[in-house]
Parts: structure tokens; sequence; C-alpha cells
């Protein structure tokens, strides 16, 4: 295994939960870029490899939310995954940027909200204990 696929590796196996969440979330930006870029320059192969790996992080999400642990948020979660994986298919049969766009604004919106909850959990974490 080459040194940056070994630190990929080493990365996701020893990360924190809410760190496996926030990478999962840049993944699915990465991966929707290439699609919107796919569908910019009219390249459907590569459009559709990339609209496929976005999607494939989407169903892992959903799949994995533990709705014994918060089940309000679970299914608001739920709902807007299944949302996202509609408006994916359909960017990607119709060839629809804007549809695209939608979903990675909302994307980048959670992505960051993930992410500041992810920080306040390891600041709390550090935080020294007062009895």
């Amino acid at each position: 295994m080459y040194g940056r696929n070994r630190y990929k590796k080493n990365r996701a196996s020893t990360a924190q939960p809410g760190d496996l969440v926030v990478m999962l979330y840049e993944g699915m930006l990465r991966f929707s870029s290439e699609a919107r870029q796919g569908l910019e320059d009219e390249d459907p192969k590569t459009a559709g490899y990339a609209f496929t790996r976005t999607l494939d992080i989407v169903a892992h999400l959903q799949d994995t939310l533990r709705m014994d642990v918060a089940p309000e948020f679970g299914k608001a979660l739920d709902t807007t995954y299944s949302l996202w994986t509609k408006l994916l298919v359909e960017s990607n049969i119709q060839r629809d940027i804007e549809k695209l766009d939608i979903v990675r604004q909302q994307m980048t919106e959670l992505k960051d909200a993930w992410k500041s909850a992810n920080e306040e959990v390891k600041r709390e974490r550090k935080a020294p204990k007062v009895a």
C-alpha cells in the first residue's frame, strides 16, 4: 500500500465517530463536485461514477442512523438522506446541475453543523471536571 493510501486508511480506522461523520460528508462533497464537473463537461462516465460514490456514502449514513439514541433527530436525517437520494438520482438522469447544487448546499450546511458539534464534544471531553 502506498503512503498516501495507508495514511487515509489509518486515519479512517482510528478516527472517532464524529470525525468519521465529518469525513463522510467531506467525501460526499468531493464526489458530488466531481459529478458536477462531469455534468458540465458532458462526461457521463465521470459523472455517473461520482454520483454512484456520492449515493454510496448517503446510503451508508442512512443505514447507520441510530434511531434508538435520538429518534426525532434520526428521523429528520433519514428524511433528508431520502430526499438527497431522490435528487441525486434525478440530477444524474436529467443532467440537472441545479438539483445537484441544492443537495450540495444542504450537504455543506450539515457538514459544517456536524463539524461544529464534533469540535464541541472534543472540547467538553478535554475540559477539566469540576466537582
